[in-house]
């Protein structure tokens, strides 16, 4: 979590600038979900946001024990979901680590689901008692604005409908280890 002050300013700033890229494509409807150009680390406007994830980033590999820390970002772009809006079932392929930061949020535009990526939870579905984090397919994350969560790319998740009646605006970046093939690639015997 961005500390309230921090938010606050990133999350004008992101506003600003993404109205503006959104207003610049005619082509989309602003009652239509809009994702930008996948380059906004690039960005100067989002440098500062990019500071605050670099370093997340760099605390989930030390957390992680992770040999080689130094690593790029290998997009960054932004999502921005009018009512009605979803975002289906996906990962992020060729990267490590993602992440998302919610630049708007609000009651019934709040969540990620998280999804079980192992098909083998379908074969044998007991009863439960209580339906636990542990024997979930899904998890339900509730978010809010200045949140920034990372977690492996090859996690699968999806959005909700937009139940609200505001825009649902989040940012989501991916990294990869800048020397893969150098250091990391060589088989593992």
């Amino acid at each position: 979590m961005l500390e309230p002050e921090a938010a606050r300013d990133v999350n004008q700033r992101a506003l600003a600038v993404l109205e503006e890229m959104r207003r610049a494509e005619p082509e989309c409807p602003l009652d239509q979900p809009w994702q930008s150009r996948q380059d906004l680390h690039q960005h100067p406007d989002f440098q500062e946001l990019a500071s605050y994830i670099k370093k997340a980033m760099g605390d989930v590999l030390a957390y992680l024990r992770v040999a080689e820390t130094e690593f790029q970002f290998t997009g960054g772009w932004a999502n921005m979901g009018p009512p009605g809006a979803a975002h289906k079932l996906h990962s992020h392929a060729n990267n490590y680590l993602s992440c998302v930061y919610y630049v708007r949020t609000q009651e019934g535009a709040n969540t990620i689901t998280f999804h079980d990526p192992r098909y083998q939870n379908q074969v044998v579905i007991p009863t439960f008692t209580e339906r636990t984090v542990e024997n979930a397919e899904t998890v339900n994350m509730g978010v809010e604005e200045g949140e920034l969560l990372v977690f492996p790319s090859w996690l699968p998740h999806s959005v909700p409908v937009n139940e609200s009646n505001a825009m649902r605006v989040s940012l989501s970046f991916n990294m990869m280890f800048s020397r893969f093939t150098e250091t990391m690639a060589r088989p593992n015997w």
